[in-house]
């Protein structure tokens, strides 16, 4: 059986059973490994770029791809509830790229790892046939939050709106430039920030489970359920979208569900945590302007589903990424 076959996520599920046993932290099925050091744990997390899979320098300029890179990995630390330490980058660059090409790029992840507290602390290079670069984030949290935690009749809530990265990536798909009324969503692809702070300003609540929506709410609500062992349960119609969705999917002839609910590059936070807690949650959000939704609960059972304002479950076309068997991706 080819690697292609088997796929990412059966590739997952054989690493926590082969080498998960016994392991004092988290790391094989959450956001970033969970290592003890006194009071406090230490937080690790990997993230890959490569270009053709990851990125188009056509889409983006080499400071916005190490940009997007850094908010990648720093938002496995965010729903870990760990504030940034250090950055590490392995670069391997073909030998046609520009001297300029890299500098752009690893100035722009030193700078943006320095906007979230974390120095870029070293890594290495090599020659290759393409570019691609290797991030290794480290952070320290004192009640990391997991996937496994969640409860029956927890509320499910998501910070941020939804869709704009998707939309933008199928809108540039088609050859859409960036025009002024597209720029919004362009720019939310090109810039995903990293929820490090709202994460930090939640941590004296009991949340019970968090992740990223690296790759589509339908698609990670699956696996905080899954975690949980219990079923994850989003009402279509609460799903916020962000500003563009709704028109970019019009124009597309597309569902804006598919975009909100089945798109990933989110980077915002999907959170379970006692339904009592949403309103002290909101407020503590509403500092930082970061609106927070309710999107649907957990109930026993297993696995997620889309459900209509009825009950009624809705069928996507896609339900999120996964390499070896999802749509094509930017970042």
């Amino acid at each position: 059986m080819r690697f292609a076959e088997w796929g990412e996520l059966a590739f997952h599920r054989w690493l926590a059973a082969r080498f998960g046993a016994g392991f004092s932290g988290a790391g094989f099925g959450d956001d970033a490994a969970l290592l003890k050091s006194g009071n406090t744990r230490v937080a690790v997390t990997t993230d890959a770029v490569v270009e053709g899979v990851h990125f188009r320098r056509d889409w983006f300029s080499w400071a916005e791809i190490g940009r997007r890179a850094v908010y990648g990995c720093l938002s496995d630390l965010a729903a870990v509830c760990a504030q940034p330490l250090a950055l590490l980058l392995s670069l391997g660059v073909p030998e046609d790229l520009s001297a300029a090409a890299v500098r752009a790029f690893t100035n722009a992840v030193a700078q943006t790892a320095a906007e979230y507290g974390a120095r870029l602390a070293g890594g290495d290079t090599t020659q290759s046939k393409g570019f691609f670069a290797d991030l290794v984030a480290v952070g320290e949290t004192k009640q990391p939050w997991l996937r496994s935690g969640a409860q029956i009749g927890d509320a499910l809530v998501v910070t941020g709106a939804l869709g704009a990265p998707t939309a933008a990536i199928a809108l540039l798909e088609k050859g859409q430039r960036p025009a002024a009324r597209w720029r919004a969503l362009r720019n939310r692809l090109a810039a995903p920030r990293p929820r490090i702070i709202e994460a930090q300003a939640l941590a004296c609540l009991p949340v019970h489970a968090a992740l990223d929506i690296s790759d589509g709410l339908l698609l990670d609500a699956s696996r905080l359920a899954a975690a949980s062992g219990l079923r994850a349960e989003i009402r279509a119609d609460l799903i916020p979208l962000a500003d563009g969705v709704a028109e970019a999917a019009r124009a597309l002839g597309r569902p804006e569900l598919e975009f909100a609910a089945g798109g990933g590059e989110e980077y915002e936070l999907l959170i379970a945590l006692a339904a009592e807690q949403v309103p002290t949650a909101r407020q503590k959000l509403a500092v930082l302007n970061c609106p927070l939704t309710v999107v649907g609960h957990v109930v026993e059972g297993s696995g997620a589903v889309l459900l209509d304002s009825r009950g009624v479950c809705i069928r996507l076309p896609t339900t999120g990424w996964e390499h070896y068997g999802g749509r094509p991706q930017a970042g």
